[in-house]
């Protein structure tokens, strides 16, 4: 009966399947407007900590809430402002070129694009 009981609490808790907490570093980053792509600099505070838990999303200083959390097959997606968001892979697959923790961060400045790339520990 309890091994019912455990099994059953894997299989419908989100938790099981989710990490609290995404701890990220920033490795490369562009910025590209009317066509054109250049690399950025990083800062020294480029990192990102998305709390699944307290919805926030912390980019260096700036702490701002998520607007959404979507996952789609081994992607998690995490929705910032009304046009940004995070996509990170959630799970090794064998022959895939991104593993467990690889993400893309994309947001919209104005008539600008800055995309990050990176990793992410949870």
């Amino acid at each position: 009966m309890f091994r019912l009981f455990l099994i059953s609490l894997l299989v419908y808790s989100s938790a099981a399947f989710s990490a609290d907490k995404y701890v990220c570093t920033v490795d490369k980053k562009t910025i590209c407007s009317d066509g054109v792509c250049k690399s950025m600099a990083l800062e020294p505070d480029d990192y990102r900590i998305v709390d699944v838990r307290a919805r926030t999303y912390q980019m260096g200083s700036d702490i701002v809430d998520l607007n959404g959390i979507r996952q789609s097959g081994i992607f998690n997606y995490f929705l910032i402002g009304a046009s940004s968001f995070m996509k990170v892979v959630t799970t090794d697959i064998e022959d895939y070129r991104d593993t467990r923790g690889s993400f893309v961060e994309v947001r919209d400045t104005f008539l600008s694009i800055i995309t990050s790339y990176g990793v992410c520990k949870f």
